[in-house]
């Protein structure tokens, strides 16, 4: 169990540092960096395990302070590709939270992004997990999960995911919210751990 519990610990830390780092690029960057390509491919880990963003080769930074978006050509990841980003070529954070979402999506789901396998309602992972997600239900969170995480604390984390990828930008979290409600969620799992309570 003692390995389980440092698995979990190290899988919620990680997030959490990585969401710091985009919170960085977001707010705490001046001018501020929208990356572009956020997605499991890009996320390093340094000697101590934690997370780092990296590849800002697609990243674009917005010079205005008072800008909303940046007008551009769409590029990014087919998968973790902001569908609001695609419709008006119109960059905002917002585009890193849907990515991010996406990510979240994937850790908790175990699956890619986009899956040629199975039927065609499945191709989408955000439109095919977005049903048992919203619905509380946490059937297709991945097997590997299930003797780590609480259940509440994996519904939190679920919900946190479904949230960044709302398909109106506008209904998304910033990623200071997600970052406050990721520790929100880290939190309720270590005191559920502490007091000895289930894991999902």
């Amino acid at each position: 169990m003692k390995e389980l519990t440092m698995h979990m610990i190290l899988s919620v830390l990680n997030l959490i540092f990585l969401v710091k780092g985009l919170d960085y690029l977001h707010n705490g960057n001046n001018p501020r960096i929208i990356h572009r390509d956020v997605k499991c491919s890009n996320i390093l880990l340094d000697s101590e395990m934690n997370a780092k963003v990296g590849d800002f080769g697609l990243s674009k930074q917005v010079l205005r302070a008072d800008a909303t978006h940046v007008t551009t050509a769409v590029k990014g990841t087919a998968g973790y590709l902001d569908p609001e980003y695609y419709a008006t070529q119109q960059l905002t954070e917002k585009s890193d939270v849907y990515s991010f979402g996406v990510v979240l999506l994937e850790l908790i789901c175990g699956r890619e992004p986009l899956s040629h396998a199975g039927s065609p309602d499945s191709y989408s992972l955000v439109l095919w997990a977005k049903p048992y997600l919203q619905a509380g239900s946490l059937e297709i969170v991945d097997e590997s999960l299930k003797d780590c995480f609480d259940a509440e604390s994996m519904r939190k984390a679920s919900s946190i995911a479904v949230r960044c990828v709302e398909r109106d930008a506008s209904e998304r979290p910033t990623i200071a919210e997600v970052l406050a409600e990721l520790k929100e969620a880290y939190s309720i799992q270590l005191t559920s751990l502490s007091s000895g309570g289930h894991l999902y």
